[in-house]
């Protein structure tokens, strides 16, 4: 899977049940800014309506929750 530059995404973390109703899907785990012990959470969705790519650059979250103790 190539990075795709100029290409919008969303990545979100939270039940696959719900996320798949709104279009979010299994997103690879190199989106993912950590890694979790049930990394089946992470789920993405291209904002174009494309397939979900590998992101450039490195994956981050949310200043207010950037932090592994969270996680």
């Amino acid at each position: 899977m190539e990075p795709s530059p100029g290409r919008a995404g969303s990545v979100s973390y939270g039940d696959p049940a719900y996320y798949s109703r709104v279009g979010f899907m299994p997103a690879p785990l190199e989106t993912a800014p950590f890694r979790l012990s049930q990394p089946e959470g992470w789920l993405g969705q291209a904002l174009d309506g494309g397939e979900i790519m590998a992101l450039a650059g490195a994956p981050r979250c949310v200043a207010a929750l950037d932090d592994p103790a969270y996680w």
